[in-house]
């Protein structure tokens, strides 16, 4: 990349930083515990990294283990710990600088695809997007997620493009973190496999064996922790989530109610004496499956119903939050967005070798993040999390309707 661009990227992560900095010291405080206000999930997030730390194996309560949380987030905040205690600072200043470093990556993926002005579109539109900042405040999941989705991404793409095996190495060790910190992304490995049939035939071969590369190395990184899940937890698994996930998507409220219909619900409010929660974690997560299942036979014909209304929570801009101020600022990105995202997928479909293939790659996690919608729920959470491939793609967008863009493309 040229130098314009270099200084383009430094700057949007100079200004990525800072609008983080700024946005959690004033709405949260950069010193502060997680806010379990604006989110529960925080609590079991950061005290399994810190546990993690101190040596207590894997487990929320110290003593207990668990696999309720994929080890992701832990993984990453692991070291900070380590290094400097339960310090909520460092922490945080971690979560924003991942957060910062992503719209660099988004730009350079950007530049793979369409030149040094869709780069610098890219990584400045991620740096201001709500969508993006937003959970760089919290301990969720989602900024550590974004950082290790576009890593992966560039460096498959980079490796696509020189053929050398260390970056198909590295690819796929970020492709492992990514799936670790939200698992649902292991849809994505059989999804990439299945796109290699939309290649040409000449990169067809060549991209199968950086598949297989990099399926391999996902692998050696996911086996370790379904063995220790297997051994310790006594079921081989990425999480023990799934079942409530399920049944807070499948129950009598969500299919009787427009409004939760695709979305979810805490499995606290749907227990009944006819549907109890009991036993162990494992045991628990089977349970609510089952629950979730008897659900959905028996509201069967309500199924194509409850599927767009999971696809509209998706793509919707409004969400269920009592924090307007966040809703607003969230709302307002997407609408800005959608139709410059849906215009740069319209328009990839028509540009040619090598921008297909790189676009194939970044298919593979929006299609993961639709499967899993339809097989669970809707939230804008999950369209957040892959805000790195959607404004690559709303770049493109808003490149090509430009009249005359296409004379910036070098």
């Amino acid at each position: 990349m040229a130098t314009r661009g270099t200084v383009t990227l430094v700057a949007a992560f100079a200004v990525a930083l800072a609008i983080r900095l700024v946005i959690t010291a004033g709405f949260q405080g950069l010193t502060s515990p997680p806010n379990l206000g604006a989110n529960p999930d925080q609590a079991e997030y950061e005290q399994i990294a810190f546990n993690l730390s101190r040596g207590h194996g894997y487990s929320v309560n110290g003593t207990q283990p668990t696999a309720v949380r994929p080890p992701g987030f832990a993984l990453t905040l692991w070291p900070v710990y380590a290094a400097f205690g339960r310090s909520f600072l460092a922490a945080r200043i971690t979560i924003i600088t991942l957060s910062a470093l992503t719209c660099v990556v988004a730009g350079w993926i950007g530049y793979a695809l369409g030149g040094w002005w869709c780069a610098m579109i890219a990584a400045w539109w991620l740096a201001l997007y709500p969508g993006h900042f937003y959970y760089a405040m919290h301990f969720l999941s989602e900024p550590i997620f974004a950082f290790w989705l576009a890593a992966a991404l560039a460096l498959t793409i980079a490796a696509f493009r020189t053929d050398r095996l260390i970056l198909n190495v590295a690819a796929g060790a970020c492709w492992g973190m990514a799936i670790l910190t939200r698992v649902e992304l292991v849809v994505a490995v059989p999804i990439a496999c299945a796109l290699l049939v939309f290649e040409r035939r000449e990169e067809r071969r060549a991209r199968a064996r950086q598949w297989i590369v990099q399926a391999l190395v996902i692998a050696a990184m996911l086996a370790p922790w379904v063995i220790r899940n297997g051994v310790v937890m006594h079921e081989y698994t990425l999480s023990t989530q799934g079942g409530c996930t399920f049944w807070g998507a499948h129950n009598d409220v969500t299919f009787g109610s427009t409004r939760f219909a695709g979305t979810w619900v805490d499995c606290s409010k749907v227990v009944d004496p006819a549907h109890p929660m009991r036993g162990n974690e494992i045991e628990r997560n089977h349970l609510t499956m089952s629950y979730g299942v008897e659900a959905v036979r028996a509201h069967a014909a309500q199924l194509p119903y409850l599927t767009a209304m999971k696809v509209w929570r998706l793509m919707s801009p409004y969400f269920e939050t009592p924090n307007r101020v966040s809703l607003y600022a969230m709302a307002i990105g997407w609408i800005g967005t959608a139709p410059f995202f849906a215009w740069g997928l319209t328009t990839w479909c028509r540009m040619t070798t090598p921008a297909r293939s790189i676009g194939l790659t970044l298919l593979s996690p929006l299609l993961a993040t639709l499967v899993t919608t339809v097989i669970f729920y809707g939230s804008p959470r999950y369209r957040d999390a892959a805000a790195p491939v959607v404004i690559v793609f709303a770049a493109i967008g808003l490149l090509r309707g430009i009249p005359r863009a296409s004379e910036w493309r070098t």
